[in-house]
């Protein structure tokens, strides 16, 4: 069990820092679209790049936030428990959100698969949906 959860933290840690990535690029590209509309016209496309990206470092950050235990409103209900009472609380959580991320993992492959058979693009850059549904679906089950 050790190493499977070695396997799993370092998968985490590694999507992790595809999400500071995309941060990061959201944060380029709103100062220069920002600049852009200061000295000419704004960056063609820059909203909806930015909903993207932002879409893909939450999906991308939840697999490390989740390897870290770092779900800080729960944890503040659970450390009022005694270690039995935590254990409890742990037996029934983490059965629910194996389920819940195979349904979201299934769910984001189905609308993936229907939007690329519709031909589904974005309104302004024509950019195909269904490679952001796999990519979280890609993250959900870390």
């Amino acid at each position: 069990m050790a190493a499977f959860e070695r396997i799993i933290k370092a998968i985490a840690e590694k999507i992790n820092w595809v999400a500071g990535v995309a941060i990061c690029g959201m944060v380029v590209l709103v100062c220069a679209d920002i600049i852009m509309r200061l000295l000419v016209q704004a960056i063609y496309g820059a909203f909806e790049v930015t909903n993207w990206l932002a879409g893909l470092a939450a999906a991308f950050a939840v697999a490390y936030i989740q390897t870290q235990r770092g779900h800080v409103p729960v944890d503040i209900l659970v450390v009022r428990l005694s270690e039995r009472g935590r254990a409890i609380v742990s037996s029934i959580t983490s059965p629910i959100m194996v389920g819940l991320s195979g349904i979201i993992t299934w769910q984001c492959v189905e609308f993936g698969i229907y939007m690329w058979r519709s031909d589904e693009v974005s309104q302004i850059l024509h950019f195909p949906y269904h490679f952001l549904l796999y990519a979280v679906a890609l993250c959900s089950p870390c």
